[in-house]
């Protein structure tokens, strides 16, 4: 796996704790999902949404922490935003369901106290608006819907 670095015209829109479900999980049941689902940091950044390791808080000083910070985050996942078609939010559940060009899928839960699908949603309509002059990003209650002309 890849290290998260931003990149030189990149920069950081949205960060917060998440749930990534690999796309083996589709068929399983719901202990065996949550077995293999993988507790992240979710960045939305100028280009991409991104999840990547947790760095575990050790509280035994300063050489701990600086050996973290040498090994970084590695990412789990990545998808870059000129790729999503849709985000939709499903019925049951608190996922968000990431359409790619492709024809795959991502699914992520955001992992907060609150519901805060709605402000991701609408975050990553800004952030494929900004970043793809050709892109028209629309936000309904449970999608965001992405033209490209």
């Amino acid at each position: 796996m890849e290290r998260f670095k931003l990149q030189p015209d990149e920069r950081v829109l949205k960060k917060d704790s998440i749930i990534y479900y690999p796309p083996e999980t589709k068929g399983m049941g719901l202990l065996k999902t949550a077995f293999a689902a993988k507790q992240c940091v979710g960045f939305l950044t100028s280009t991409r949404v991104a999840g990547c390791t947790k760095l575990v808080e050790f509280p035994w000083g300063v050489l701990v922490w600086f050996i973290k910070w040498l090994l970084g985050r590695k990412i789990i996942f990545q998808v870059a935003l000129k790729d999503i078609v849709k985000v939709e939010k499903p019925e049951k559940g608190l996922q968000l369901v990431i359409q790619l060009a492709d024809g795959s899928d991502c699914t992520i839960a955001i992992n907060t106290f609150f519901d805060s699908r709605a402000k991701w949603m609408k975050a990553i309509a800004d952030a494929i608006n900004a970043a793809d002059s050709k892109a028209k990003a629309t936000v309904t209650d449970n999608a965001v819907e992405v033209v490209r002309s």
